[in-house]
């Protein structure tokens, strides 16, 4: 009797004849009995196809299956493999991409530890073969997630702060999770990985991110990611936004569980893409009316809701509002009418300003609540840059700061001096009495909760600005 495989891995092949060869070794170097390869020959004209089946020759003890079909796509070839697979997990491996030795190894253990996980989520080696610059950690989360199984609304609610990294290829999935709720990749459309990573991960009932870079990312001239930006990423992007839209709409996750801390999120991810969606309509020198409809229902979902009133909801109505004026975008009929409802004002001129002033009484509200007034407290604050310095100017305005206060950091040494003269801690350092740590930081939140998780545990409580807002209050 054949054992059914443990990890099935899928790999999409186009004309990638100069790089196949490469990424199917680096998975039958580490398959067994538990691992199965499926490949996927997407119409190929060139020569990748009999590299793949020399491949799979020389190693007949392995099971590499090779289908073939007409060419549909990236999206469609993932979906053919999906079908195919008879493993408990897959992944996805794009052909001029490779695994790093060992990463299904690692992936064997993490998948006994935790049988329950639906989504396993890895980081990737980037690969730079142009001649542009291309940051190293693109794909490195491991200063910004944490290494504990989450709900996948916990991980898109309490860590997502900006970017969110999109890429299927760096995920484990169970195959039961992905065929139960029927996911597949949208055909004939780029930019397919925005709407599945975000779905996937909103309804996976256990996430688990692994700090570890298991997948090499090449980034060559010709890709999918490389390029030159025209109507079909501008067309995709559009697209997979409102495939996100319709998802939440038919799958509010969580249900009557979802939190403000989920409607912070989403207003924060759909106000990056409304500025990805503009952003690709210049490079491929589009016309924004194209988009219209599309950027007026994300907008739709900061505005049609009284959760509006949270500072995010109202952080991003404001940033999009400017945006839309700038570009040109003129705002839907309803969306005015639920501008003037929302916060009760009279006509769309008066809605900007009485967003400015709703989000300075939040940012009272914030420094009116923090015990810098208490002389017998020792409070650390969690960074030194602009944002501390208008905290600090806020909390002053409406009381004295009468706490002795310190400041926290990651990389000075403790001793140092910092602003208003106070004496810095390193983050590894902080003082036994110390009462509580406030985290200043909007871009560099994530790793600073994750550094007091580690290094100062339980021995003091922290105040997490942002544990509820996903907008900078300050230094903005």
């Amino acid at each position: 009797m054949t054992m059914k495989p443990l990890i099935s891995v899928i790999i999409p092949v186009y004309n990638t004849e100069q790089y196949v060869e490469q990424c199917v070794n680096s998975v039958a170097c580490q398959m067994d009995d538990q691992v199965e390869c499926i490949i996927v020959d997407d119409g190929s004209t060139d020569g990748s196809v009999p590299l793949c089946k020399r491949i799979r020759e020389e190693h007949p003890e392995l099971s590499i299956t090779l289908i073939h079909q007409e060419n549909q796509g990236l999206s469609g070839a993932r979906n053919t493999g999906m079908k195919a697979v008879s493993g408990t997990y897959l992944m996805f491996l794009d052909s001029d991409d490779m695994l790093v030795d060992g990463a299904i190894e690692c992936l064997k253990g993490h998948v006994q530890d935790n049988p329950d996980v639906e989504l396993f989520m890895y980081d990737a080696l980037v690969k730079n073969e142009t001649s542009d610059p291309y940051p190293d950690n693109e794909y490195d989360r491991s200063s910004k997630v944490p290494h504990k199984v989450l709900s996948g609304l916990e991980f898109f609610s309490d860590w997502y702060m900006g970017k969110m990294t999109v890429s299927s290829c760096l995920c484990l999935y169970k195959t039961s999770f992905l065929k139960s709720n029927q996911f597949e990749f949208t055909l004939g459309k780029l930019h397919e990985d925005n709407a599945f990573s975000f779905k996937t991960t909103l309804l996976a009932r256990e996430v688990l991110y692994i700090p570890q870079k298991l997948y090499v990312r090449r980034v060559r001239d010709n890709s999918i990611t490389t390029i030159k930006v025209d109507h079909r990423h501008y067309d995709g992007i559009c697209s997979a936004y409102e495939e996100c839209m319709d998802f939440i709409e038919k799958n509010t996750p969580g249900g009557a569980n979802s939190t403000v801390k989920y409607y912070n999120a989403l207003c924060r991810y759909l106000s990056f893409g409304i500025d990805i969606i503009i952003g690709k309509c210049h490079q491929s020198n589009g016309d924004i009316s194209f988009a219209q409809k599309t950027l007026n229902r994300m907008m739709g979902y900061m505005i049609d809701s009284p959760e509006t009133i949270t500072y995010s909801g109202l952080f991003t109505t404001e940033k999009c509002l400017k945006l839309f004026k700038q570009e040109g975008v003129e705002l839907s009929r309803r969306n005015i009418d639920n501008t003037k409802m929302v916060l009760g004002c009279r006509d769309e001129s008066e809605f900007e300003d009485r967003i400015a002033l709703e989000m300075q009484r939040k940012r009272e509200d914030i420094a009116l609540q923090l015990p810098l007034c208490d002389a017998n407290l020792n409070i650390g604050i969690y960074g030194m840059g602009v944002h501390t310095s208008q905290l600090i100017e806020e909390c002053s305005k409406h009381k004295e700061i009468e706490a002795n206060i310190f400041f926290v950091d990651s990389n000075r040494y403790s001793g140092e001096v910092g602003i208003l003269d106070k004496k810095i801690f390193n983050v590894k350092e902080i003082p036994v009495d110390t009462d509580y740590v406030i985290i200043s930081s909007w871009v560099h939140h994530n790793e600073m909760l994750l550094n007091l998780m580690k290094y100062a545990g339980e021995k003091v409580k922290i105040i997490d600005l942002y544990e509820n807002e996903k907008a900078p209050l300050y230094g903005y």
